[in-house]
């Protein structure tokens, strides 16, 4: 168990607010921008915008908790449906945008999409699992322990598959290229990288090890790495064009 404290709950609702502020500016670019490069900028949007979305889930639960008197929650996280199933949107087309546009000379990934229909199946799953519980017990959904033992299985595979995919293919931008095009794509797969370590640290670590010391710097690494992949995908995108 650990404790939830007004400075942990403040923590989701400024992350949330980030990642707005970062979507807003996204569609005022997308508004201005040419055609061939709205596929790249919409896809950020929803990016962010999904994973604004699955925070502010977690933050009303923790409303919820602290509402309620009880400051005393599971490693800090209160997950339900719609948190899980914006974590498997927001990816998704950006997954595609990246292997259609900056690996176009791998075949694999630019024509057959591989990490975007991995994507796609984990949704398809968790979508058929939750019109047949809404029809059978639809109160589960609400459940924040049903939707973690039940989507967890069909998420965090893949959570694990596609951060090593954006990783890696940023890493080999970076090998490959040169000049103000290695160091966005650098900025981009270091951004990611300390991101979901704040991530994969502030879920997987021992609840025990969890305090308002050891929270701040996991919210730390997830603020500065979104600003960082944010930074690096829109400076890449007015250098290119894409």
């Amino acid at each position: 168990m650990a404790t939830l404290t007004i400075l942990v709950f403040s923590y989701y609702g400024i992350f949330v607010l980030l990642m707005v502020i970062i979507s807003i500016f996204l569609i005022i670019q997308l508004v201005k921008t040419d055609k061939i490069a709205r596929p790249l900028l919409f896809s950020l949007v929803i990016f962010f915008l999904a994973y604004a979305f699955a925070n502010f889930f977690l933050t009303l639960r923790n409303a919820e908790i602290l509402i309620n008197g009880n400051l005393i929650v599971y490693d800090q996280k209160a997950n339900s449906f719609f948190t899980n199933i914006c974590a498997v949107i927001a990816p998704m087309l950006l997954t595609f945008q990246v292997e259609k546009r900056f690996l176009s000379e791998f075949k694999l990934f630019s024509k057959y999409h591989v990490f975007f229909i991995l994507n796609l199946i984990s949704f398809c799953i968790i979508i058929t699992i939750a019109i047949f519980t809404l029809f059978t017990n639809p109160i589960l959904l609400l459940d924040p322990a049903f939707a973690t033992a039940t989507f967890g299985a069909f998420i965090l595979p893949f959570f694990f598959v596609s951060n090593i995919f954006f990783m890696v293919t940023f890493a080999y931008l970076s090998l490959k290229s040169t000049g103000k095009y290695r160091l966005y794509t650098f900025i981009i797969g270091l951004g990611w990288l300390i991101n979901q370590m704040g991530n994969l640290l502030h879920q997987f670590v021992d609840a025990s090890l969890l305090n308002n010391i050891t929270t701040t710097v996991f919210f730390l690494a997830k603020w500065i790495g979104t600003f960082m992949t944010a930074y690096g995908f829109y400076k890449l995108y007015t250098l290119k064009n894409i």
